[in-house]
């Protein structure tokens, strides 16, 4: 669901922003440049692929600073795609480029930090093997010594009852 998502989002970005900017419907001044047709479906693939992306990262568990990188990422490659290759689209070409740089530079900021991340996490978890950390082990598997300044005899008797 993760991997679709995120798909359909980029593929729904790339073809908008090779539509560019343009309108449609009932409006009280003169549309330039109308919108072709299927162009709801996309904003729709656009919306949905995000629902779902998110939807599977919940399902896989694995938490949102990965997942979240790659699709950055990848919104901010196609968008770039889109800034380079849609020549003679003005609206298609600057948002490609704003959008492109901006998510590409972000979601790669993102993955490093959540890859520097989850290689501390491992660190963490990795047992080392030198003096201290070995005493330390030691230790904490190490019965505890028992408190002989109570044992079970030594409290007086109850009275009464």
């Amino acid at each position: 669901m993760l991997v679709g998502g995120t798909s359909g989002l980029g593929y729904a970005l790339v073809r908008l922003l090779h539509t560019g900017t343009c309108a449609s419907g009932n409006t009280p001044y003169a549309i330039a440049r109308q919108c072709p047709s299927g162009t709801g479906w996309l904003i729709g693939l656009l919306m949905g692929g995000v629902i779902v992306a998110l939807i599977g990262t919940a399902i896989a568990g694995v938490g949102l600073a990965f997942p979240g990188g790659l699709a950055f990422t990848g919104v901010g490659a196609a968008a770039l795609y889109v800034g380079i290759t849609g020549a003679g689209n003005a609206g298609g070409t600057s948002a490609g480029y704003s959008v492109g740089i901006t998510f590409l530079v972000m979601g790669l900021l993102y993955l490093a930090s959540s890859i520097s991340s989850w290689r501390d996490s491992r660190d963490d978890t990795t047992p080392k093997l030198s003096a201290t950390g070995l005493s330390q082990m030691i230790a904490a598997t190490a019965p505890k010594p028992l408190d002989t300044t109570k044992l079970p005899g030594d409290e007086p008797p109850k009275q009464g009852g």
